[in-house]
C-alpha cells in the first residue's frame, strides 16, 4: 500500500518538456497578438483620454512589458 506522499513526489519528478520550434512559433504569434490588441486599445483610449490620462499611461506601460517579452523571444 503507498502513501500519498509517496504519490506527489513522484509527480513533481517527471521531466520538464523542452520547447520546440514550434512551441516558440505559437508564442511568438500569441504576443504578436496581444501587442496588436493592447496597441488598438492604446490608441482608442488615447483619443477619448489624451496622453495624459493615468490609465493609458499604466496601458502603454503594460504594452511596453509584452514588446520587449517579444522582442527578447525573437533575438532582438
Amino acid at each position: 500500500m503507498r502513501n500519498h506522499k509517496e504519490n506527489r513526489s513522484s509527480k513533481g519528478s517527471m521531466p520538464k518538456k523542452r520547447n520546440t520550434s514550434s512551441d516558440v512559433q505559437i508564442t511568438a504569434k500569441a504576443l504578436h497578438d496581444k501587442i496588436e490588441e493592447l496597441r488598438m486599445q492604446l490608441n482608442d483610449l488615447v483619443n477619448k483620454r489624451g496622453l495624459d490620462d493615468k490609465s493609458v499611461v499604466k496601458l502603454s506601460q503594460e504594452l511596453d512589458v509584452y514588446i520587449l517579452q517579444y522582442q527578447q523571444l525573437m533575438g532582438k
